[in-house]
């Protein structure tokens, strides 16, 4: 039988980074996406209100099934990191096309580019954010050691949001261009957002398969 030894104190920092891939978009987005929809990219306020709707509804549709399919994913990576790695480009790119004015000039052509791009971010974020939540529990079999690991990512998760501030406020205090400083939090926060996720893989990938090994010497009948 194999115990998991304690949870090492970078494991922990690693796995709270990637709070911050998602964290520090969505905080933009909450702070400034309708603002910058009605203001910068001349939307209809009532139009503006529908794109953030439907991506809340399409929302919860892919939430439990993006949640369902990660349970049951078999690769040589485990069940978490393919969707993690594999939805962080995709995150990214959203997370900066989601700052960028289309060259449309109708109501029409603007609603429909961020209709459908609220439908990808929502989808990617879904497919980084759920399958990284649940590696928690993947990580260790002991309580305590699951309770910091939460209790990292809600720290990483508040520092995103004053993170996300501190850019934009430095964005908006040296750019005067509305439609560049908009682009250059998107593409600050695309980069951020590949770089914490490459980051929290590669600091907890040993311990999650150190973790599955004595889970599995522990409980031979599930395996």
């Amino acid at each position: 039988m194999s115990k998991l030894p304690p949870l090492p104190l970078p494991v922990k920092l690693a796995y709270g980074m990637g709070e911050l891939a998602a964290a520090v978009p969505a905080s933009l987005s909450a702070f400034f996406v309708l603002y910058f929809f009605t203001t910068v990219a001349g939307l209809n306020p009532a139009l503006a209100g529908s794109v953030i709707l439907i991506g809340r509804l399409w929302d919860a549709i892919n939430d439990p099934l993006i949640g369902w399919l990660s349970d049951r994913t078999v690769s040589p990576l485990g069940r978490r990191f393919p969707w993690m790695l594999g939805g962080m480009v995709p995150m990214a790119l959203t997370a900066m096309l989601l700052w960028v004015v289309p060259p449309f000039p109708s109501q029409g052509g603007i609603f429909a580019y961020y209709v459908v791009l609220s439908l990808f971010a929502f989808a990617s974020f879904t497919a980084v954010q759920l399958p990284y939540t649940a590696l928690a529990a993947e990580l260790s079999d002991d309580y305590d050691e699951r309770t910091t690991l939460i209790g990292t990512k809600a720290a990483f998760s508040i520092g995103g949001g004053i993170l996300a501030l501190i850019m934009a406020q430095i964005v908006f205090g040296r750019v005067e261009d509305p439609q560049r400083q908009y682009a250059i939090l998107g593409m600050l926060s695309a980069c951020l957002a590949i770089a914490m996720v490459s980051l929290c893989v590669a600091g907890t990938y040993r311990r999650y398969w150190q973790a599955q090994k004595a889970h599995a010497s522990l409980h031979p009948q599930e395996s």
